[in-house]
Parts: structure tokens; C-alpha cells; sequence
């Protein structure tokens, strides 16, 4: 009886690309997919690290069972990894969940490296806030800081830049393993769920009205419906509209490298060539992070790298500059060389 080994080179090699190239199916909805999710430390002081739930065992690429049929089949899947790792794509889903959690998942990993050329993460919102917790609603900012809800999109992006997929890992651990992974196009595509889906948005409910009801409803004097007797906005999930504004607008702001941003976004510019926030496949903002980087500029102390003393901060900005432009040429990232030389030595 022929077996895979028989037939032509050509064809095997295209049945193990595709193999290898196999996709998951995203969990319809957060009671569909595995419970036994694990965050950070609770120990650790960061929103993001306790609220990320992360699959329990780590991501396994597709390739891995055919390394061990035997040495032809090997040789084989190892030539066509080299093969499909000059133009890698990942897929990615993540449930924001209760308002409160992210649940990320990943859907494709043909091959483990380090540099990706695509990261599809898509985004669906399922269930209310539970009020029953007590908890300050993690859109709601506090303490001159952004809304809690900002550190799970931040902890999960940084997460994979220094980790790649690899599921839930020790905070020890994350700390000492730096992968340095690095991304061509991070496509973000927030889209309809079975909570928002042919759900009509009403044009006199805005963002920040449905904000202040979930304010009002944390110190407990909320009405369970509105006023205008159209909607309650307490039983209102969402808008995949709004979580595509609210995205872009964290990622500017960390674009920004501005007084308090600046130790967050860097790692964006030195890692990432292109970030793309859709709604439901449709570009909304896209952020060419090789043009930004060559406008940045800053002479002021007080508006950039916050988190150094202040006679320090200009300097170490031109020199965090300069030195992200030589990690991005070698990391094959787009470079726009700005005529700023002049301006940096002054500085300096």
C-alpha cells in the first residue's frame, strides 16, 4: 500500500506546509473554551499580568509531531520550516471578557521565531462588568494613571515581544528570558460578537456617557435605566466601535514617548515595523512606526522619559533614538532616517 513517503517530493513538501500552516477554531464563546486559565503572580502589583488569563500549557507550534516520525520526514518538515520562516504569519483571538479579562488564545503558529512577519489578533467582547466584586470598573481611570483596562492590552502585546506564544509563564521567568521577538505588521481587528452583533448604537449614547453610568453604578446611585428610556446602559455591552477608538488612542499615546509613556512605548518602536487597528477587517488607524520614530523630538525635560531624573532625560532620549534605529536595521524593521544629527549632538 503506497504510504506519504511514496509519493513525489513536491507533493509531500505541500502536504507538510500545510500541515504545518493549520489553524485552530476560536471557542465561540469564554463557557466554550478551557477554564483553567492562569494569570501572573496575584502576588504582582500589575492589572494586566493578574487579569490576562492565559491558556495553561504553552503554545505548541504544528510542526513539532512530524520531527519525530523519522529522519526523511524530518529533514523534509525541517526544510520547509527554513521555508515558511522568511514570511512567517501568526493568528491570535482574544475574548475581552466581563469587560474586566483578556482570554488570549492562539489559532496559528506554523513555526517558533523570532521574527514574525504578520500578528493577526483578533478581538471579540463578550458579558457585563460584575458588579457584585465591588471592583473600580477597569475602564474607569484613577490616580492620574489610564484606566486598568489599558495594562492587559499593554501586558499582552509586551508579553509576546519579550516571550513569543508561549502561554502563561513565571514573572521570574519573563524577567531573565528575553526572546526579542520582533513583529513586520501587528494587524489588531476588533470585531462583532454575539453580545454586539445587529445591536443598533443609538447616536445619542456616547462613550463617555456609558463611562459615567458605570461610574455611577461603582458608587451605587445608577438608575437601571437610562434616562432618555431608549437603552439602559447598564445592560449595554461594548461596542466593538468604541474598543477600536480605545485601542488606537493607547497605542498613539505610547507612540507618543511623552513624559509618562515613554518607558512603556519604547519597545514598540524597536520591535514593530507597522501597527493596523480595524474594525471588522477594515483598516480605522495604522501607525507606520518607522515615520513616527524619525519625527520624535524633544529638547524640554518635562515632556519626555519621565522616569529619569530630569538632567538626564533629553540625553538618553537621543541616545534611546539612535541606538533603536541600529536595533530596527538589524532587526529588518523600516528605518526613516530624519535629519535630526544636528539637533541630537546639541542635545547630547
Amino acid at each position: 500500500m503506497p504510504s506519504l513517503l511514496d509519493i513525489p517530493r513536491e507533493i509531500r513538501d505541500k502536504i507538510i506546509e500545510l500541515t504545518i500552516s493549520i489553524r485552530r477554531h476560536a471557542s465561540e464563546c469564554p463557557a466554550a473554551a478551557p477554564q483553567d486559565r492562569v494569570g501572573f503572580d496575584e502576588k504582582s502589583w500589575g492589572y494586566g499580568e493578574v487579569n490576562n488569563k492565559y491558556e495553561r500549557a504553552p503554545a505548541v507550534p504544528t510542526y513539532s509531531p512530524l520531527l519525530l516520525v523519522n529522519r526523511q520526514l524530518s529533514a523534509e518538515t525541517t526544510a520547509v520550516i527554513a521555508r515558511l520562516s522568511r514570511n512567517l504569519s501568526y493568528s491570535l483571538d482574544v475574548m475581552l471578557v466581563n469587560e474586566a479579562e483578556l482570554w488570549p488564545t492562539w489559532l496559528s503558529i506554523p513555526v517558533l521565531s523570532n521574527r514574525v512577519e504578520n500578528v493577526n489578533a483578533t478581538f471579540r467582547i463578550f458579558g457585563l462588568f460584575d458588579w457584585s466584586s465591588r471592583r473600580r470598573h477597569p475602564f474607569l481611570g484613577g490616580d492620574c494613571g489610564p484606566p486598568p483596562i489599558t495594562w492587559c492590552y499593554h501586558q499582552l502585546l509586551l508579553h509576546f515581544l519579550t516571550q513569543g506564544p508561549m502561554g502563561a509563564m513565571g514573572r521570574e521567568q519573563q524577567s531573565q528570558n528575553d526572546r526579542r521577538v520582533t513583529i513586520g505588521t501587528l494587524t489588531i481587528d476588533i470585531v462583532d460578537s454575539p453580545d454586539s452583533k445587529n445591536e443598533p448604537l443609538p447616536d445619542d449614547i456616547k462613550y463617555r456617557t456609558w463611562l459615567r453610568r458605570r461610574e455611577r453604578r461603582y458608587h451605587s446611585i445608577a438608575n437601571s435605566v437610562d434616562q432618555t428610556g431608549k437603552k439602559s446602559l447598564d445592560t449595554m455591552p461594548l461596542p466593538p466601535q468604541w474598543l477600536c477608538l480605545i485601542l488606537a488612542g493607547d497605542i498613539r499615546y505610547l507612540l507618543s514617548m511623552g513624559y509618562h509613556t515613554a518607558r512603556y512605548g519604547a519597545i514598540l518602536y524597536e520591535r514593530i515595523g507597522t501597527i493596523r487597528v480595524c474594525l471588522n477587517g477594515e483598516v480605522q488607524t495604522e501607525f507606520n512606526l518607522a515615520k513616527l520614530l524619525a519625527q520624535l523630538r524633544f529638547h524640554n525635560p518635562s515632556t519626555t522619559f519621565g522616569h529619569l531624573d530630569r538632567e538626564d532625560r533629553i540625553q538618553a532620549f537621543w541616545w534611546w533614538k539612535r541606538n533603536t534605529l541600529e536595533k530596527r536595521k538589524r532587526a529588518g524593521l523600516p528605518v526613516v532616517q530624519g535629519d535630526d544629527e544636528q539637533e541630537s549632538r546639541i542635545a547630547g
